[in-house]
Order: structure tokens, then sequence, then C-alpha cells
């Protein structure tokens, strides 16, 4: 890696910014076509909203300790290779789940996470490769904006293959997007930094890299902030399905939902541009409290879904403004030589979100209705918005 500010020279022409946003978006749209499938499943067979949080729980927590190990494989085998096995998980978790198991769903999910973890913990560092610190809050936009049309158009194409034609055909093209991304992975031919040349000395112990993300204090307040837009997401794309279908709609209206939802990451576009112009504080400040807002506003409707509805797919646009800039607070803290470490620690915030969801969920479900989570969450991202506070004025 250059010592000096500027990217490395990549071995092929161009692959910059709208490069990356292509491969993200062909990871994403693999994700995203079993993303509300596998929650809908799960119901069908755990039977119940408390069970299908106890196993989102359980394939949480696999999927969260597998990650302890990717910062090692990439000293071991670097990052092109972890990258590249990363998207063959995510191309045999869809075969894994389609086999309408128990077995099949938990093995898969824990394979899917880790797999996307590899990817994206990897994307992460050549991102910070490749561009300069100040055109982070370009790139993040850019690459959550074009990835937008594969988490709106996923979750449709998905249960629509699903119900119309047949479990293999959502599948087979979830797996098939994944191969895709592997090509065009390879065909970009991205370079790795000399820094994360393969390891000649024992590993070392995973734990001392937590240590020392732990006690740099605008580490911590992006991960916390990381925490808190997933968990989030981890209400909508579960509990979203989960609400509709217990209100008597199909499936199929439930994809809609979710695609509706996932659609308004096109306005990351628009936010990137407010971020450069303002700052990202007050972005992420007036994202979450617009969040909070309208979350704890679907229990006045909540006997009308539609209008329950239509306030989760307002709340998912205010979260969306978060995400577009979320990462530039990481990317803008992290030190060069520590970016392998770091960020696979950073990048623990969307499994322990999972993990603290559907752990608190499980229990809250216990004794009270499915209206519980919509108020927990809602009152959590007031709490977040107040983090945003300690964000430095000038990012």
């Amino acid at each position: 890696m250059a010592s000096r500010a500027e990217p490395i020279e990549p071995s092929v022409s161009g692959p910059g910014a709208l490069s990356f946003a292509v491969l993200y978006t062909l990871h994403s749209f693999s994700q995203a076509t079993t993303m509300t499938i596998i929650p809908l499943e799960a119901l069908r067979l755990l039977g119940n909203a408390r069970d299908v949080s106890v196993l989102f729980f359980v394939t949480g927590w696999g999927a969260f300790l597998a990650r302890f190990l990717i910062p090692l494989l990439i000293r071991r085998f670097r990052r092109r290779r972890v990258l590249s096995a990363g998207a063959l998980f995510v191309m045999v978790a869809p075969i894994l789940i389609g086999t309408g198991s128990l077995a099949g769903l938990v093995a898969g999910s824990v394979l899917r996470g880790f797999g996307g973890g590899c990817v994206n913990i990897n994307l992460n560092l050549y991102i910070m490769d490749y561009v300069r610190k100040q055109d982070l809050a370009r790139v993040e936009p850019l690459k959550f904006g074009l990835s937008a049309l594969a988490w709106a158009g996923g979750p449709t194409i998905g249960v629509l293959l699903f119900e119309r034609v047949a479990p293999w055909a959502a599948f087979g093209t979830a797996s098939a997007l994944a191969i895709a991304e592997l090509a065009y992975f390879w065909y970009l031919r991205l370079t790795d930094a000399p820094t994360v040349a393969p390891m000649k000395v024992p590993p070392p112990n995973p734990l001392r890299f937590v240590r020392r993300f732990a006690v740099q204090p605008r580490l911590r307040l992006a991960w916390a902030l990381g925490f808190g837009r997933e968990f989030w997401w981890d209400l909508f794309l579960v509990y979203a399905p989960v609400y509709l279908v217990v209100a008597g709609t199909s499936n199929e209206t439930a994809a809609y939902v979710v695609s509706g939802g996932m659609v308004t990451m096109v306005g990351a576009l628009g936010f990137g541009w407010f971020a450069r112009r303002f700052g990202v504080r007050p972005v992420m400040e007036i994202g979450f409290v617009a969040v909070g807002t309208l979350t704890l506003g679907v229990l006045a409707v909540y006997d009308q879904w539609i209008a329950g509805a239509a306030l989760l797919v307002l709340a998912a646009l205010a979260i969306t403004a978060c995400d577009s800039v979320a990462n530039v607070t990481f990317f803008r803290a992290v030190r060069k030589r520590e970016r392998p470490e770091m960020t696979m620690v950073y990048s623990t915030y969307g499994d322990i979100a999972g993990l603290v969801a559907m752990g608190v969920f499980a229990g809250l479900l216990s004794v009270f209705d499915l209206w519980i989570v919509f108020a927990v969450t809602g009152v959590l991202m007031f709490g977040f918005a107040g983090l945003t506070r300690c964000l430095p004025r000038g990012l």
C-alpha cells in the first residue's frame, strides 16, 4: 500500500467508485433474493414469531463467531481468496435453505451470514485502499444508492419465483447471482496491499483486536451507530413480513412491502449530497429521529396494516439517510495499519445487532404481542439520535 494518501494503482484501468458499487450490488442481489423467503420459511416451519426470533438468535451466534476467523484468514490467504470463498459460501447457502428442512435453514443461514461477512469486510478494505478519504462521502452513497435496485427487486423476485414457479427457481437464482458476483470480482483484478501478505508467524489472538478497537472512542462511536441502524433493519426484514402475514395478507404482499422499503435506498444519493454540503452528523441525527417517530407511529395504526406498512416504508427511507454515510464515520477514524483487524471488529455490529434484537424480542414476545417489537425499536432510535451528537462537527 502506498504510504501517501493516494489510492493504490489498480491492476486494470479504473476500478473505482462505480466498480465497487456494481460489485456490492451483485452481492446485494444474491442476498436480497432470499431475504424475505427466509423469515417466511421459518414462520412456516416453526409456527410463531417467538420461535422465529429464537431461530435467528441461534443462527446469528454461529455467523458472529465465524466472523472472528476472517482477519486471520486474510492474513493467511490474502483478501482475494477470502472474498472469493465468501462468494462461494453465499452461493451454497440458498441450496441448503432450499431443502425445506429446519436443519437446512439453520446451516444455510449461518453460511449465508459468514459468507456475507467475508465479502463485506474485504470489500470495505479494498475501498479504503483505492479511494481517497476525502472521496468516501461520495463512494458510500453511490454504493448504497445503486444497490437499492437489488434490495428493492430481490425480495419480490425471490418470493414470486418461490410462489409462482418453484422454490428451486428462487434459490437457484440467488446462487447464480453469487456466481456472477464472483466472476465480476475476478474481472476487476483488484490488487492486495503489501501489508496483507500471507502470514509467516502464528496468528495473533482475535481478542486483541477487540481490545484495541475498544480503546479508540471514535471507533466505538462508529460501531454503536452501525448497531443502531442495523437493529432497525432487523426489525423491518424479519418482523414486517411476519406482521403483514399475521394480519392476513399474502406472502407476495409482504414481499412487495419489503421491496418498497428497500427501494428507498436510492435516496442514499440525495442524502450523500446533503452530507457533503452540510456534514455527516446532521444527516444521521435527523435520520434516527425520523425513523424513531415513524416506527412508533405504527402503534397508532397497528390494526390497519396498509397504514402500518406505509409508515414502515417511510421509516426505511429515514434509516437510509443513516446508512448512506455511516461507514464514513469508521473509514475516517481507522488507522491504515490496523484496517484488516479493525474492519473485522467494526463489521460485527450487524451480527451483534441481530443477536441482541432476536434475543430481546424472543423474550418480549413470550409475554407481549407483536406490537412490542415496534414500540421498543422506536424508542431505541431516539437514543441513537442522541449518540450522533458525539460525532465531530467537521466530519
